[in-house]
């Protein structure tokens, strides 16, 4: 059965394999090796929960190095060169994660408007912020 599945993009032409596991625990443990993997073959690297058509984790490299592993609902911050001046204090939460145009939708959590701010953004764009917990959201 497909539950799980890793999508591998190439860092090359874009080419894109895919292997499939019926326990998020295999897709899990493959993708912690992925996650290790500095042979620069991969641009990106996402582990998708097939049933729900979602994308729950997220691995980008830069120049053959682990940049980012994104999950839905981390909380990130612009990276510097992404935001204006003042900007650099707004943390916001993951979402929609895709694969595919290597984006996802960041929510403002901290901006104090009555209305959320939400962009989508390139992932390149974001780093996780490691001072804020999910629980504590």
């Amino acid at each position: 059965m497909k539950n799980y599945a890793l999508r591998l993009i190439a860092a090359e032409k874009n080419k894109v394999e895919e292997q499939f596991f019926s326990t998020k625990e295999e897709a899990l443990k493959e993708y912690a090796k992925l996650r290790e993997d500095n042979s620069g073959a991969h641009s990106l690297v996402a582990l998708l929960d097939c049933k729900n058509n979602t994308v729950l984790h997220l691995l980008q490299f830069e120049a053959g190095q682990l940049r980012i592993d994104l999950a839905d609902g981390d909380v990130v911050r612009l990276r510097e060169g992404y935001y204006e001046k003042g900007e650099e204090k707004y943390l916001y939460k993951v979402s929609d994660i895709n694969e595919n145009t290597g984006r996802c939708l960041i929510l403002c959590i901290n901006s104090g408007a009555a209305i959320p701010a939400a962009e989508s953004v390139d992932v390149r764009m974001v780093e996780v912020d490691e001072g804020t917990s999910k629980e504590s959201l």
